[in-house]
């Protein structure tokens, strides 16, 4: 007796320690599963950042590439005129506020240029123009080409005669001039206040401009670079494709006539004994498990366009 009693009891025991155990088990499976949900949601949080950070990049890289093309446009073009970029922007923008174009502003500066280049040989009617203003190239010549806009709307703010104005101004900036008159009209005054503003408001720096110049000329050199080396990567091609074309025109050169008209003779026959019985027979056959009758219908308008299609193929 007292032998089962210790054996029951050690069963007790034992069964105690499984529920333990079981207990123990499903507490660690708890734990496990929390932290799988917990590790979860920090990998869909670290995925969202992720993709934010990558949308941001692509963001701020389009926006830099955007400021380049802008910067590089301003820079090329100041070149060109012989003037600094925040130069440009200000007489640019300057004239803008009194209902000028950007582009119609630059093109002035650029025919005045080509005017005051002929000017100091002391002919020509930019000369005559400049002696009716009381300007001289040598005065004119020692200003900043944005403060000669000003200096000569000055001067032909003084003059009465709008006939008188325009053909003065038309000497001097080309045919703009006449769209640039109505920014004239207060005078050169007006005109360097417009342009201060324009700099308080600000204008891309020359750093800015020469930077997003390289950036741009570097893309160029890049692409032609990439465009370059495509070339010589397709190159060897050249003569293959050459030959094949040859070999393709000497087969077709040796093909008999009749062996052609043969050729399609057998897909004429071939169509119209094999291929319309086929699709005749299809269609009888998707009719029977078809409900409606119009689906029917819609399928032998298909198979008699493919039909009608070889048809016009071989005619």
């Amino acid at each position: 007796v007292d032998g089962e009693v210790e054996r029951g009891a050690r069963g007790v025991a034992d069964l105690e320690d499984r529920r333990l155990g079981g207990e123990r088990g499903a507490d660690g499976l708890s734990k496990a599963e929390k932290a799988s949900k917990a590790l979860k949601a920090a990998l869909a949080a670290v995925a969202v950042a992720a993709a934010a950070a990558a949308a941001a990049t692509v963001a701020v890289v389009k926006a830099t590439l955007d400021l380049a093309a802008r910067g590089d446009q301003v820079a090329k073009m100041a070149k060109t005129l012989n003037m600094s970029a925040e130069g440009l922007q200000v007489i640019q923008g300057a004239l803008e506020l009194g209902g000028v174009a950007a582009q119609s502003t630059a093109n002035a500066l650029h025919k005045l240029n080509i005017n005051l280049g002929e000017a100091a040989e002391g002919v020509g009617p930019a000369h005559d123009a400049l002696t009716k203003l009381g300007l001289s190239f040598k005065e004119i010549e020692a200003l900043a080409p944005e403060e000669r806009i000003a200096l000569i709307a000055d001067r032909l703010g003084g003059l009465e005669s709008e006939t008188i104005r325009a053909n003065l101004a038309q000497a001097l900036l080309g045919r703009g001039a006449r769209e640039m008159l109505a920014a004239f009209t207060d005078g050169g005054d007006a005109i360097r206040e417009n342009m201060e503003l324009i700099r308080r408001t600000g204008v891309l720096s020359n750093e800015t401009a020469a930077a997003s110049e390289a950036l741009v000329d570097a893309q160029t050199l890049l692409t032609k670079r990439f465009g370059a080396l495509r070339d010589d990567a397709l190159k060897p091609l050249l003569p293959v494709l050459t030959d094949l074309a040859d070999e393709l025109r000497a087969v077709m050169d040796e093909t008999d006539p009749e062996d052609v008209e043969n050729l399609g003779e057998v897909f004429a026959r071939t169509l119209l004994e094999v291929m319309m019985p086929a699709a005749i027979f299809f269609g009888r056959e998707f009719a029977k498990i078809m409900v409606s009758g119009e689906t029917y219908v819609a399928a032998l308008k298909v198979a008699l366009n493919v039909l009608s299609i070889q048809f016009k193929w071989l005619k």
